[in-house]
Parts: C-alpha cells; structure tokens; sequence
C-alpha cells in the first residue's frame, strides 16, 4: 500500500465522519493503528509495511503499548 493512500484514506474516513470526530487527526488514527495491530499480533514489519512506513524504527514511533498488557505479561513470567 502506498503510504499517501493510506494517509488519504485515513482522511476520507476522518472527513466523512467529521461530525462525530472533530478533533481526531489522521495522525492520532495512525497511533491507534499501529499500537492495535501489534497488539493483534502483527510484526512490526508488517504493520510499517500497512502503514507505508519504509523504516519501522518510524512504526515504533507510532505505537503505544498497553500498559495492562505489560503487566499481564510480566505477570506470566
């Protein structure tokens, strides 16, 4: 996927929806992409390739890993 698509895409979602999200920029969407689908299971290759990233250390920048799983991991240490 070209990476303008996906950013033109994710604008048209934001757009056609703009009376419900005003404030939702396509780049808090692209967060709350990559955080999720690394959460779902995702490489993060696969999730810089979606997201048309050519270096994951950009990806990596994107995410936000969830602090209960964290603690749900540790915890099954």
């Amino acid at each position: 996927m070209e990476k303008e698509y996906f950013g033109i895409s994710i604008s048209r979602c934001v757009n056609n929806s703009r009376p419900l999200v005003e404030s939702i920029k396509p780049h808090q969407l692209c967060h709350f992409f990559c955080s999720n689908a690394l959460e779902k299971g995702f490489t993060v290759a696969e999730v810089a390739n979606i997201a048309g990233h050519s270096n994951i250390h950009t990806t990596l920048r994107y995410t936000n890993p969830s602090h209960t799983k964290m603690i749900e991991k540790v915890n099954s240490l």
